[in-house]
This record gives C-alpha cells, structure tokens and sequence, in this order.
C-alpha cells in the first residue's frame, strides 16, 4: 500500500512539475505578445504623428485657399 501512495505522491509532483512549466512558458509568450504590441504602438503612435504633420504643412494650406477661392467663384456664378 505504501508503495502505491508513493507512486501516486510521485505522480502528483510530476503533474505539478509539467503544469508549472506550462505555466512560466505561458507567461513568457504572454510577455513577448505584450512587448510586441508596446512596439507597434509607438510605430502607430509615430506614424500618426507624422500624418498630422503632413496635414499641417503648406499642400493642405494650399488646398484650403484654392476650394475657398473655388467657393468664393461658385458663390459669385450663382448670384
């Protein structure tokens, strides 16, 4: 009998053992996942950034003036 209550307290450690290992390489893919989102944040982050920039430049200032010099001429034929 004794025999058979080792080998089962063997088996549970085992089985401990296995799900523990399971459990640290579950934590570590985790922690690359996250890391990895981190960086494509700040990549979006930085592309947003510059798009923004773009709209701030001096082509969108020009094509304000021209479709309100175009809005101004269209008001001017419907009158």
């Amino acid at each position: 009998m004794m025999t058979f209550i080792a080998v089962c307290v063997g088996l549970i450690a085992l089985e401990l053992g296995v799900l523990c290992i399971g459990l640290l390489v579950a934590v570590f893919r985790i922690k690359r996942a996250a890391e990895a989102f981190e960086v494509l944040t700040y990549r979006l982050e930085e592309q947003v950034l510059h798009f923004s920039n773009g709209l701030r430049s001096g082509w969108v200032k020009v094509l304000q003036a021209g479709a309100s010099v175009a809005a101004g001429l269209w008001k001017s034929r419907r009158d």
